[in-house]
């Protein structure tokens, strides 16, 4: 995904609420970050994905894994 493709794509991710109940507010925050994770991730080749950086094991492709695992995605 070329750098003005990103920026599209990350303008148009909606913002999470400033107001609201828990519910909204956590729900909101919750899809604004999985928005930014997805548009950062979707130029990734898949050993950009499968790479760990140290000091953590874990990797773009494991997180992808488990938000769309734990999210029903």
């Amino acid at each position: 995904m070329s750098d003005d493709a990103v920026t599209t794509a990350a303008e148009q991710r909606s913002h999470p609420p400033l107001t609201g109940s828990e519910l909204e507010l956590l729900t909101g925050f919750l899809d604004f970050h999985r928005q930014t994770l997805r548009i950062k991730a979707s130029g990734l080749s898949r050993e950009q994905l499968n790479t760990a950086l140290p000091p953590s094991s874990m990797t773009l492709a494991g997180l992808l894994k488990h938000l769309a695992g734990t999210t029903g995605e």
